[in-house]
């Protein structure tokens, strides 16, 4: 009895994960992308605020799709920033992003500087590669109604880490022909409604996109992805668990 409870209970929890991932999907092709140069003076204010904290030279769709709820923005921005700013949370991060690195990176078998300004892109690369653990942990926040306590650690350096790097993105309407098309389809194999800021950085350079696009597609359409997807879920759930434990309710 007791067992058919509990699955009973995971299955109307994952039903509405389901819905609300759905209903985010429907939702997200309707709001602003809200760049910095069309923030008003409340919204850049923040985004400086999350370059210095998360200490990267950029603001993650993330952040810009928050932007069109000024006031919710500000709110859970100043609430979270301390104990992001820590270097408890930069931890977590580092775990989670261990957790992530492929086992056996694919050979590459093309001249990347030859197809791209390949100084730029890599920098811009280790900078995305350095923040996205941080955004698995907001985010987990963010759903789980979690605080980071900032107390219990000590600051860190607040400011644009040396090193890191942005590129200007390249918008789906001025994008060229054959961009567009690539951008359609990582939508399409990502089943996801928007061009993640990485793809449409390194769209400065469309044939690094098009040459790096085909291997990433090769390997996100592959069994032994779709297997690592599932393995991956331990990720999530880890950073489930680093955010509830560095965290107050």
């Amino acid at each position: 009895m007791a067992a058919s409870c509990l699955e009973l209970s995971i299955n109307a929890m994952e039903k509405s994960l389901s819905q609300r991932l759905a209903a985010g999907e429907a939702l997200l092709p309707s709001l602003a992308d809200v760049t910095p140069d069309k923030a008003s003076p409340q919204i850049q204010c923040i985004y400086e605020s999350i370059q210095a904290t998360l200490r990267v030279p950029f603001n993650n769709y993330l952040f810009r799709v928050l932007a069109n709820w000024p006031d919710y923005f500000d709110s859970i921005w100043h609430a979270l920033a301390p104990g992001i700013g820590t270097y408890a949370f930069e931890q977590l991060s580092d775990e989670l992003r261990a957790m992530a690195i492929l086992d056996d990176a694919p050979t590459a078998r093309v001249d990347w500087p030859e197809i791209g300004a390949l100084e730029d892109i890599q920098a811009f690369t280790d900078s995305i590669h350095y923040v996205l653990p941080k955004l698995v942990l907001i985010t987990t926040c963010l759903e789980l109604g979690l605080v980071p306590v900032p107390h219990t650690s000590a600051p860190l350096p607040y400011g644009v880490a040396p090193g890191t790097r942005k590129l200007p993105m390249v918008s789906e309407s001025e994008a060229s022909d054959e961009v567009k098309a690539i951008f359609q389809d990582i939508k399409t194999t990502h089943s996801h409604p928007g061009v993640a800021s990485y793809y449409r950085g390194i769209a400065n350079s469309p044939e690094f996109l098009c040459s790096a696009w085909q291997r990433v597609k090769a390997s996100v359409t592959s069994n032994e992805y779709r297997t690592r997807k599932k393995r991956d879920s331990g990720i999530c759930a880890a950073g489930r668990d680093s955010a509830t434990r560095y965290s107050i309710a």
